[in-house]
């Protein structure tokens, strides 16, 4: 079970109960504070206070602050889910990422992507370093000639003939593009998806993380997800 799973469990309870609205025990005999966690709750706290401040009146963020405060409003969470032995154990993530993508070729435009989704997947993993159509490539630069490059087509070339050989060589039956939000490449790569999956004959997802150097088994499951 993933920390999301535990969560809506607990919400489930909570509504059940009649309670409305979760809540950690308080007839619990001991309590270990996890010194981390506590200083989380508070950093995050004390930003989250400072975002207070500067949104008045109103108090509505936008934007890049808007995930910001998302993301500390996640690292409180997260600090009472250690606290209260809530957390989801890495094993059981790990096993529930084989299982949901034992059929999947994923797909990242960078480097530094590839080398993070791979240690938390063991299926291929294909870097494009940019889209998978030449012409798209004009969206990212409109300042191209209007000869493309030779590099380019070579890098397209290259990509494609990777996932190609990915799919067949792994029996994948469907490609899961990994991009973070904003990302203007990946929302190409995203528009582009459904052509490539189309001639390799298999299904594709998309997955919109927030930031990859924070990737986890559990983000991943927890994903914003569509196909």
């Amino acid at each position: 079970m993933t920390r999301r799973d535990r969560l809506e469990e607990l919400f489930r309870r909570a509504v059940a109960s009649g309670r409305g609205r979760l809540r950690v025990p308080r007839d619990l005999d001991e309590v270990k504070l996890d010194v981390d966690a506590v200083r989380d709750i508070v950093h995050a706290a004390l930003e989250l206070d400072h975002y207070l401040t500067r949104s008045a009146p109103d108090h509505v963020v936008k934007g890049r602050e808007a995930r910001r405060v998302a993301k500390l409003l996640n690292d409180i969470l997260s600090g009472v889910e250690r606290i209260a032995g809530l957390e989801a154990e890495e094993e059981v993530s790990e096993e529930r990422v084989r299982e949901e993508f034992r059929d999947a070729v994923f797909i990242v435009v960078r480097g530094r992507e590839r080398k993070i989704l791979r240690d938390l997947v063991e299926r291929p993993v294909v870097q494009t370093g940019g889209p998978l159509i030449p012409e798209d490539y004009r969206k990212v630069n409109p300042n191209l000639p209007e000869e493309l490059p030779e590099g380019i087509i070579k890098t397209v070339r290259r990509a494609r003939r990777e996932v190609r050989e990915s799919v067949e060589k792994s029996g994948a039956e469907r490609l899961v593009l990994v991009r973070e939000r904003g990302d203007k490449v990946g929302k190409i790569l995203e528009e582009e998806l459904p052509e490539i999956a189309e001639e390799l004959g298999v299904k594709h997802e998309v997955i919109v993380v927030e930031d990859f150097s924070e990737l986890s088994p559990a983000e991943l499951l927890s994903g914003s997800a569509r196909s």
